[in-house]
């Protein structure tokens, strides 16, 4: 038996779809990448635009001659495992002549050997803070460390370190420091 009014079995409660035109299917998917399309161009032109590459000049003058031994072994010798902790003043600097003071430098090295270590440094600036990791050979300069980002305006910045000293045993050295974000 069949119901008058759907066509069905009588006592089968299916209900059939109605069939839709055949481009419906094309058009939903035209419709659903005109949105997607126009959710990325209003996300990517709330995105800052990507900016060209930032130099800071700095004139580091260390607050000690030496950094502070942690002497892990208790030999008062830097010796593999020791760690050096020193601080450092930052001054504005164009190459030849120190400005004002701008900020300052932490850093710990934790040596590999006692001419060599693992250094981290965090740079300490008016409108953020730098993070910087490599590792140092003593004896040799100049240093260049990794960037490994930072807060402020230096959140998600990448770049290079470079500390040369200003002389032999010299307690200031010129720092060179290239972001990119």
């Amino acid at each position: 038996m069949t119901d008058e009014n759907r066509g069905c079995k009588a006592g089968s409660r299916r209900h059939r779809r109605p069939r839709r035109p055949a481009g419906f299917l094309l058009r939903a998917a035209l419709a659903l990448a005109s949105i997607v399309g126009a959710g990325l161009t209003a996300a990517s032109l709330a995105l800052p635009a990507a900016e060209s590459p930032r130099t800071i000049r700095l004139l580091e003058i260390a607050r000690t001659t030496h950094g502070r031994l942690i002497d892990h072994n208790g030999n008062h010798l830097p010796d593999m495992g020791d760690s050096i902790a020193s601080a450092s003043d930052l001054f504005r600097w164009d190459g030849s002549r120190g400005g004002p003071r701008v900020g300052h430098i932490w850093r710990l090295c934790i040596l590999a050997t006692r001419r060599t270590g693992n250094c981290a440094a965090t740079v300490f600036l008016p409108d953020g803070t730098v993070r910087i990791y490599g590792y140092v050979d003593f004896d040799r300069a100049p240093d260049e460390l990794a960037v490994l980002g930072g807060t402020g305006a230096y959140l998600g910045m990448r770049g290079s370190f470079t500390s040369q000293p200003l002389g032999p045993g010299s307690a200031r050295s010129s720092d060179l420091v290239r972001l990119l974000r």
